[in-house]
């Protein structure tokens, strides 16, 4: 049985921490949805209020079939990004996972280690048998990071005129 908190824990490695994303990095967050470099990498995005973000961000701590979490570099504590476990399948025991790491954060390992955090506490903890992710097929360094931590090919799709790799990885796959 996989039962999902209504918070997402706190987790910690040795370059940052996890906690629940909520308002409290509002302004943050409203940085990080536009900035370009993310944007383009994230693929087709609606148009938000930060009225509407901001209500978005107050309702995470109480989703049930889902996992919200901001990165924080422990060295600064600042907002780095976001990390999510979201498409809770009970059937099959899946979540997919989706990363989002302000400009000035890339290229530093912060988001490696928060998926290894994230993937850790989903299949050692929760007990999930999956956890799969969609990735821009030019998207060269998330290929890299995700495969360092243990995602695996498994096809790709087509949507909305942008191809992607899905990718899975499971407690037999995973690098750590």
């Amino acid at each position: 049985m996989v039962a999902i908190p209504t918070k997402a824990p706190t987790l910690a490695g040795e370059r940052v921490t996890l906690d629940q994303l909520d308002e409290s990095v509002l302004d943050d967050y409203w940085q990080l949805l536009n900035d370009t470099e993310v944007a383009r990498w994230t693929g087709p995005a609606q148009t938000f209020t930060q009225q509407k973000i901001s209500q978005w961000l107050i309702s995470r701590p109480q989703q049930d079939d889902r996992l919200d979490w901001a990165i924080h570099p422990r060295e600064t504590g600042a907002f780095a990004g976001e990390i999510v476990l979201n498409e809770l399948d009970l059937e099959t025991k899946c979540m997919n996972l989706r990363i989002a790491l302000c400009s000035e954060f890339q290229n530093q390992g912060f988001g490696t280690e928060a998926i290894q955090l994230v993937c850790d506490f989903g299949l050692d903890v929760l007990g999930l048998h999956k956890i799969t992710l969609g990735v821009m097929t030019d998207n060269l360094r998330a290929h890299r990071t995700y495969e360092k931590v243990g995602f695996q090919f498994v096809e790709t799709y087509q949507e909305a005129d942008i191809t992607y790799i899905a990718m899975e990885i499971t407690k037999k796959t995973s690098h750590f």
